[in-house]
């Protein structure tokens, strides 16, 4: 019994020491472009099989090559449904949501930091140690925001209110689109608070996202006054890291992006404020939905108004934003 534990245990070793070295093999002989499509390829190919063993929420199942199609979809954050979003149960949605977070491009670039981690030797931070690393990822967590009138307005009982929160939450940060209502965020086109709050997620997870993880740097620095964060700041081009700016590029792109927003928005509220798509709402909604709406047409892609009825110039102007 010994000789047999003793073999168990050099066997645990000996496996856990070579998956050690298995992320520094892959970082060093294999280029990030396959890489990165070997991910998307194996996710959605784990997205597919779960999505074809669990059970959908009507009786008619959808095909595979429409499953497939939202797995890929939901992978690689395109928002492009071949099935009705009301089909998918709740453990269907959450592994949708499950699918878009991992796909998404906050969550692919901090993979990236993790196999160039691999490729560093030294630590100026530690000069005794020659094989730490000199940064460490902080966790950044999502908020779960719920609204507690939102679900009388979803149609749909049978959609819980956690998973349609979470599964909004990440779709509208990873700039998918994904709503689990068929008619998309146009059945909230009167719930200002709800469209209010998903605003901050649609600008942070995308193009808004340099500028706030160099904010969040400098507070880290501010509270913590730990070296690491001076470096960071000082040294960005440095990090191997896209989304690290300077602060002059921070501020343009934020002033790119108001500017833009604020084009968009004077456009859309001049030339729709008295039609079909903003009837029923009052000036305050008006205004909400319309800014939820131009920020959109630049990121996420959710939609408050029916774009089929919204005038021509309008949507030329849309083509242009994206």
């Amino acid at each position: 019994m010994n000789v047999f534990t003793k073999k168990q245990h050099r066997f645990c070793c000996f496996f856990t020491h070579r998956l050690r070295f298995l992320p520094r093999f892959v970082a060093f002989h294999f280029h990030p472009f396959f890489l990165q499509l070997c991910y998307f390829l194996i996710l959605s190919m784990l997205g597919y099989f779960s999505l074809k063993l669990s059970k959908p929420r009507t009786r008619v199942r959808p095909n595979d090559l429409d499953l497939f199609f939202t797995s890929v979809s939901a992978s690689t954050v395109s928002s492009m449904v071949a099935v009705e979003m009301e089909v998918f149960s709740n453990s269907q949605l959450i592994l949708l949501t499950l699918l878009m977070f991992l796909g998404g491009e906050v969550f692919t670039s901090m993979l990236d930091l993790v196999l160039a981690r691999y490729k560093v030797t030294t630590n100026p931070f530690s000069p005794t140690s020659k094989t730490g690393t000199p940064f460490k990822a902080n966790q950044v967590e999502l908020g779960l925001v719920t609204i507690p009138h939102s679900e009388s307005e979803n149609h749909k009982p049978s959609i819980k209110i956690v998973t349609f929160s979470l599964f909004t939450i990440v779709s509208t940060f990873a700039s998918c689109g994904f709503i689990p209502t068929n008619e998309n965020m146009m059945v909230f086109k009167n719930n200002s608070g709800l469209l209010l709050l998903l605003l901050p997620h649609v600008l942070l997870g995308n193009t808004l996202y340099p500028p706030c993880l160099r904010l969040v740097i400098m507070l880290l620095k501010k509270v913590t006054r730990r070296e690491e964060y001076s470096y960071l700041l000082k040294n960005f081009k440095d990090m191997g890291y896209d989304h690290m700016l300077s602060a002059l590029h921070c501020c343009l792109l934020v002033a790119t992006v108001l500017g833009l927003n604020v084009v968009q928005f004077v456009m859309l509220c001049s030339m729709e404020w008295n039609s079909n798509i903003m009837e029923g709402l009052n000036v305050y909604q008006k205004l909400v939905a319309s800014l939820f709406q131009v920020t959109n047409a630049r990121h996420s892609g959710e939609s408050v108004f029916d774009l089929s009825s919204i005038s021509s110039a309008i949507l030329v102007l849309f083509i242009v934003m994206m």
